[in-house]
């Protein structure tokens, strides 16, 4: 039984189709490993996509205050208040650095997240309003 020229030219298109979606699905899957493979260089060894801890500030209140992760864990600084801040690490006037940042700009309704990778107690504040602040604990 021969097959007729379209059902030919419509096998062809299908394995060449097969093939292409086999090679991009083999390219996202190298790409996803090379940037956990970044990410986790950049980050002291901590791979991506563990727990994110949420923290807000609205009214100028950070909710909640304290907060306790894990090693490798993300904290996410979240601003829900009109104004925009300007964050910061450590104490008021004694900034430190933490996962490379010392201070950060949050523009209104904006958020940044930290990956946590030192160990210790710790503390953020807004550098304009330093009674806006919280404290983070990382295990």
């Amino acid at each position: 039984m021969r097959m007729s020229h379209r059902k030919k030219i419509f096998v062809i298109a299908a394995v060449a189709a097969l093939v292409s979606l086999g090679a991009l699905y083999g390219a996202i899957v190298a790409t996803s490993a090379y940037i956990d493979d970044q990410y986790t260089s950049l980050h002291q060894g901590c791979s991506p996509h563990r727990t994110t801890h949420l923290v807000v500030i609205e009214n100028d209140i950070v909710q909640p205050s304290h907060t306790v992760a894990a090693r490798c864990d993300t904290l996410t600084i979240k601003n829900m208040d009109n104004v925009d801040r300007m964050m910061a690490f450590g104490v008021h006037d004694h900034h430190m650095t933490y996962d490379g940042i010392e201070t950060r700009d949050l523009l209104r309704y904006q958020s940044f997240s930290v990956t946590l990778t030192q160990t210790g107690s710790f503390i953020f504040h807004d550098h304009m309003n330093d009674e806006v602040s919280g404290t983070f604990e990382v295990q």
